[in-house]
């Protein structure tokens, strides 16, 4: 999946993007977010880059789906990006907040998130913005689900790198696999601190190697692991 953004809309999928791989473990092979103006665009503001597309280092293949976030539906960036991503065979959406967006002419999908006139005119970080994040928050949280990297409401292929997260993954364990605090502290680190991993081993009674092995087969997702161990027994 591919996000496409100029200024404080590109900024937002940008966001977006990143907090999937500390959440679902989930990085740029998967979801990536491309800014007018590349990567530098993320940490100041480049508005003069959206008026122009340069094809990126990674663009969409067929059968990717690439969105266009723009609150005016008319960036020049955006519109290119999706242009280029239907021409490659790419599935297209865009997000804005206009029904008529010139946008729109090159997405599959339309998606109109109508907030009305900003507070402070043409300030659309603010209504549009806000609208936005959520809509790509509610997005990608249900592509996770749907894709199999949660376990019920748990973050289960969360990274656990700092006390916080090791105790929040404890707690997740804990939770899932109906275990003591201490056995789960012990499988969380004899499996390096992978809580997907650790939920495996414990659900299906086998090793780290074991789980993370069949984790891997299983594209990081816990159910497609435990059906493949539990067929395994049979």
């Amino acid at each position: 999946m591919h996000y496409y953004g100029a200024g404080a809309g590109g900024r937002l999928a940008l966001g977006d993007a990143l907090e999937l791989g500390p959440t679902y473990g989930v990085g740029t092979e998967a979801v990536v977010a491309h800014l007018a103006g590349g990567a530098a665009a993320g940490a100041r503001a480049l508005e003069h880059a959206e008026d122009s597309w340069r094809d990126g280092d990674d663009p969409p293949a067929a059968g990717d789906l690439a969105i266009g976030v723009t609150a005016s539906g008319r960036t020049p960036y955006v519109a290119a990006a999706l242009n280029a991503a239907r021409a490659a065979g790419a599935v297209t959406a865009l997000l804005s907040g206009d029904p008529g967006a010139p946008a729109a002419v090159h997405a599959d999908l339309h998606i109109v998130l109508d907030t009305g006139p900003e507070v402070i005119t043409g300030s659309t970080r603010m209504k549009a913005g806000t609208a936005q994040k959520l809509a790509l928050n509610s997005f990608s949280t249900a592509l996770m689900v749907r894709t199999g990297r949660t376990w019920s409401n748990l973050m289960v292929a969360a990274s656990a790198r700092n006390a916080k997260l090791r105790a929040r993954a404890v707690r997740t364990l804990v939770t899932a696999c109906q275990v003591s605090a201490e056995r789960a502290k012990s499988c969380l680190a004899a499996c390096d601190g992978e809580t997907a991993t650790a939920l495996v081993a414990l659900t299906a009674h086998t090793t780290p190697e074991r789980a993370r092995a069949a984790l891997a087969r299983g594209g990081g997702r816990p159910f497609a692991a435990l059906a493949e161990l539990a067929e395994a027994e049979r």
